[in-house]
């Protein structure tokens, strides 16, 4: 299997239409590797020849150890980190609240959207705004023993009531949209400052590929030597592609019902 050769599978009018086509997945992983690469070190040689140099920016997963992104983040170790609104009540207990750092000391910000400038100062936008999938659903199972109790439960988690209870812990964004717009949500004063930010995420969130698949066991085996051996620097791009690449593809085709 050619490990740097474009896959052919099929492309729908809509998929063109979100959708902002990378040289080839397998710069997206060189570029991904570099970033805890030691800096100026080959990463290795992208599709079109020229060489991919590590940033030496991050961190490896081995040097993370079980510490949680926020509690890097809050010693100071990370200057930021991407997650969803569920880590505001952390993150307001262990900066906004600790003398160290104190009220105002972190914000939030939109994902960024890939620009290019040309010599005149003009901007192309490539792609669309993103935000991350932190969308949740509650159910009721098929077994339960008290299924007309949970069901009241469920309409008082989801009604305003139970909304506002949530949007005051600052756990998560309404449902309701005057809801997530109101100083119950966005509260003025209280870290962090730019609250609009996860109101404006919400509106671009697209499902993630947990939405559609019924497990995760095509991205398990190539996900833990990557974050584990790649980025360690004990294996190559190359090796990862060349063991798990055909597999990995032949469990998406299962998942798809896409036959070559």
């Amino acid at each position: 299997m050619d490990i740097k050769q474009k896959p052919k599978v099929p492309v729908t009018d809509a998929d063109k239409a979100n959708l902002n086509e990378l040289p080839s997945m397998y710069d997206a992983f060189l570029e991904f590797v570099a970033l805890t690469a030691k800096e100026g070190s080959i990463v290795g040689t992208r599709v079109d020849g020229t060489q991919q140099l590590g940033y030496g920016v991050s961190m490896g997963a081995n040097s993370l150890g079980t510490a949680d992104a926020e509690d890097y983040f809050a010693s100071g170790k990370f200057g930021m980190f991407v997650d969803g609104r569920w880590e505001v009540p952390t993150l307001r207990k262990n900066m906004s609240q600790n003398s160290k750092w104190g009220a105002g000391s972190w914000n939030v910000a939109p994902l960024p959207v890939y620009k290019e400038y040309d010599a005149e100062g003009n901007v192309t936008v490539h792609g669309v705004a993103g935000g991350h999938s932190g969308s949740m659903g509650l159910a009721i199972a098929e077994g339960s023993r008290n299924k007309e109790a949970a069901f009241e439960f469920l309409k008082f988690v989801a009604g305003e009531e139970g909304q506002s209870a949530q949007a005051e812990a600052g756990f998560a964004i309404p449902n309701q949209i005057a809801l997530a717009n109101d100083a119950v949500f966005l509260q003025p004063g209280c870290d962090p400052m730019n609250a609009i930010v996860f109101v404006e995420a919400a509106k671009v969130q697209r499902p993630g590929d947990w939405w559609s698949l019924t497990n995760s066991m095509w991205i398990d085996d190539w996900a833990n030597f990557l974050n584990y051996t790649v980025r360690e620097n004990k294996a190559t791009v190359d090796e990862m592609f060349e063991k798990y690449a055909e597999a990995t593809q032949e469990k998406l085709y299962e998942y798809t019902g896409y036959s070559k």
